[in-house]
């Protein structure tokens, strides 16, 4: 994987230009390196996408959903490390040679393709609203899971147990190949 803004690996320019530039919304379809093996714009909107109760305040009038503001309704292990997780890609406006602006190695990821955390729906990390609807797009019975992309690319309905959503960043413990997920 190439150092690139999280999210803008795959779908298309977002409507969300020039007011969070953080997630990518302004990198064009032509520059996000998976649409060359996943060309079809709708793989990256998902059907249940609902927005993110931690950014829809910032969203443009009229923009709703977080394929909408971004470009992609999934949210990429990025430039950081929590939840026991380990970032897939970098961060591109990190300075070089500090973690956050290193992706992933392939040499990485096959030391627990299985369990390796890729991707998932957007408001999948600990620190949005659990009972927003927003960040609530697959959740009908309280459940807080979300459909999620692992490193050995088989996708599952998945669940932090909830110890995790009391770690913030830098308290959770390291991310570890061989846990239940990294």
């Amino acid at each position: 994987m190439t150092s690139i803004l999280p999210t803008s690996s795959g779908g298309v320019l977002g409507g969300n230009t020039g007011t969070m530039t953080l997630h990518g919304g302004n990198v064009p379809r032509e520059r996000r390196p998976l649409n060359a093996y996943v060309p079809a714009d709708e793989a990256y909107h998902c059907p249940s996408d609902k927005g993110d109760s931690l950014w829809i305040s910032n969203f443009p009038k009229g923009t709703k959903t977080c394929f909408d503001a971004w470009g992609n309704s999934y949210l990429t292990v990025w430039a950081v490390e929590t939840l026991r997780i380990q970032h897939v890609t970098g961060d591109s406006r990190a300075a070089k040679g500090t973690p956050q602006a290193t992706p992933m190695k392939g040499s990485a990821l096959i030391k627990g393709p299985s369990n390796k955390l890729v991707t998932g729906d957007w408001p999948w990390w600990a620190d949005r609203n659990k009972n927003d609807r927003e960040s609530q797009w697959h959740n009908f019975k309280g459940e807080y899971r979300f459909n999620v992309l692992f490193g050995d690319s088989h996708t599952e309905f998945f669940q932090f147990p909830l110890e995790a959503y009391e770690w913030n960043y830098g308290n959770a413990p390291r991310p570890d190949p061989s846990f239940k997920w990294w």
